[in-house]
C-alpha cells in the first residue's frame, strides 16, 4: 500500500502591526491655520487639556489679567513710553497735577517751584501720588533747611550784637539813639531794616546807622526860630522824638533843661512841637 501524498498547510497572512502611537496624527493638525497648528505641535502640547493647563499656569505666574500688562520698550526715549506713562497714572498735562495745601509766595516773595515741578514730573513720567510724594518731601526739607539757616542766622546776629555792645561799652546807649535817629530821619521802614540786616547782619548796619545819626546830630543841631515840624526844612514826629530821647540822655544839656536855660527850653519847646504837632495844635 503506497503512502499517501504530502500536502502543504495554506499559509495565512500575519495580522497587521498595530500603529506606533506616536505616529498617530496630532490633535490640531486639522486646524486651517497650519501655522498655528505647527506652532502647538511645536510646543509640544499633545492635547486640549495640556494646552489649557500651560495657559492657566500662565496666567497665575503673570498674576494679573492680560489687560493688565505692560509692554515695557527697549528704547528710553521712545515715543511708546508715554502710552505706558498714562496707563501708569500720569496726569493729561502738567497743569492737571495737584498739590494740597501748596501756598504758592507772594509776588515780591520769592520763587515759585510749582509750575516747574508739574512741568518736571510730567516729562518724567510721575503719577500724581508719586509727584505729591516727591514734592511733599522737597517743600519739607527746604523748611527744615530754611529753619536751620534762620536759627545759625539769629545765633550769629546775636553773637555779634553782643561784640559791637561790648566794643560800644558806655556808648552803647547814646549810638543806639544815634541810629534810631538815622532810622527816623531816613525813614527807612522796618521791612527795609529787616532786608539790610539780612544782608550785612545787625550789628553792621546799627553800626552804619549810628554813624549816620551822630553825623546828623551834629550838622543839624536845631535853632530856636527853626519851624517846628513839616515842610523841607522840618522835622517829622519819629525824628524829633529820637531826638528828645538823645537830647535828654545828655547829662549837661538835661541839667540845663531842667534849670530853666531860656536856649535849653526854646530848643526843647520845639522838639516838642515836631513831636507831638497834635497835642501842640490843640493848646
Amino acid at each position: 500500500m503506497s503512502a499517501a501524498p504530502e500536502t502543504s498547510a495554506p499559509e495565512v497572512a500575519a495580522p497587521a502591526a498595530a500603529p506606533d502611537s506616536q505616529q498617530a496624527e496630532h490633535w490640531a493638525s486639522g486646524f486651517e491655520d497650519t501655522h498655528l497648528s505647527e506652532w502647538i505641535q511645536e510646543r509640544g502640547w499633545q492635547s486640549p487639556e495640556t494646552l489649557a493647563r500651560s495657559y492657566q499656569g500662565l496666567e497665575k505666574l503673570q498674576g494679573v489679567p492680560e489687560a493688565q500688562l505692560l509692554k515695557l520698550p527697549a528704547d528710553p526715549e521712545d515715543a511708546a513710553w508715554q502710552e505706558v506713562y498714562g496707563r501708569l497714572g500720569r496726569p493729561e498735562s502738567p497743569e492737571a497735577y495737584e498739590f494740597e495745601g501748596y501756598q504758592p509766595p507772594g509776588e515780591d516773595e520769592g520763587y515759585d517751584v510749582l509750575p516747574d515741578f508739574r512741568q518736571w514730573a510730567h516729562e518724567q513720567g510721575l503719577s500724581q501720588r508719586q509727584a505729591q510724594g516727591i514734592f511733599g518731601k522737597f517743600m519739607d526739607k527746604l523748611a527744615t533747611l530754611q529753619k536751620e539757616n534762620a536759627d545759625e542766622w539769629i545765633a550769629n546776629d546775636q553773637a555779634e550784637l553782643a561784640d559791637l555792645k561790648r566794643t560800644w561799652g558806655k556808648a552803647y546807649d547814646e549810638n543806639i539813639l544815634a541810629s534810631r535817629l538815622a532810622t527816623a530821619e531816613l525813614a527807612i521802614t522796618k521791612e527795609e531794616a529787616t532786608a539790610i540786616s539780612a544782608v550785612v547782619g545787625g550789628a553792621r548796619m546799627l553800626e552804619i546807622l549810628a554813624q549816620a545819626g551822630r553825623s546828623m546830630s551834629e550838622h543839624q543841631a536845631i535853632l530856636p526860630n527853626e519851624p517846628s515840624g513839616g515842610g523841607q526844612f522840618g522835622l517829622t514826629p519819629d525824628v524829633a522824638q529820637a531826638k528828645i530821647s538823645e537830647r535828654m540822655s545828655d547829662t549837661d544839656f538835661a541839667k540845663r533843661y531842667h534849670e530853666g536855660d531860656a536856649q535849653a527850653v526854646s530848643y526843647m519847646r520845639k522838639l516838642y512841637e515836631a513831636a507831638y504837632p497834635d497835642e501842640a495844635a490843640a493848646e
